[in-house]
């Protein structure tokens, strides 16, 4: 059986704490077709920091999410009448540094970097 994801804690290796894809190999190369016949709808989740935060804060749920998403992905390429959907998951890092100039500064930057992203993944 395949797994969601699995904890491998290492010491001083930068994001060990974060889960690993434990697909087995067949799992991969159907996700891989999956991607390379392109979504027939795409989503954005867009994850964001609080006050004095960073966009690493939130790196473990998104790689979680990234990973539930691939699963997701997986169930619909058994099911060709479905829709084919994707989701993308980023969290943000235009207010790094810059969270005490107010909200609508936050947001003007926040909505900025949003639809660059969009338009640069799309």
């Amino acid at each position: 059986t395949t797994r969601a994801w699995l904890w491998y804690p290492k010491a001083n290796a930068r994001d060990s704490y974060l889960p690993k894809s434990d697909l087995d190999e067949a799992s991969q190369k159907k996700l891989i077709a999956f991607n390379q016949k392109g979504a027939q709808a795409t989503h954005f989740c867009f994850l964001l920091h609080g006050h004095r935060g960073f966009s690493r804060d939130l790196s473990y749920l998104q790689a979680v999410m990234q990973l539930l998403v691939d699963r997701e992905k997986l169930k619909l390429a058994d099911q060709p009448t479905k829709i084919r959907q994707d989701m993308i998951v980023h969290s943000p890092v235009c207010n790094e540094h810059k969270t005490t100039d107010g909200v609508v500064n936050g947001g003007v930057r926040l909505v900025d970097e949003m639809e660059t992203f969009i338009r640069r993944t799309m």
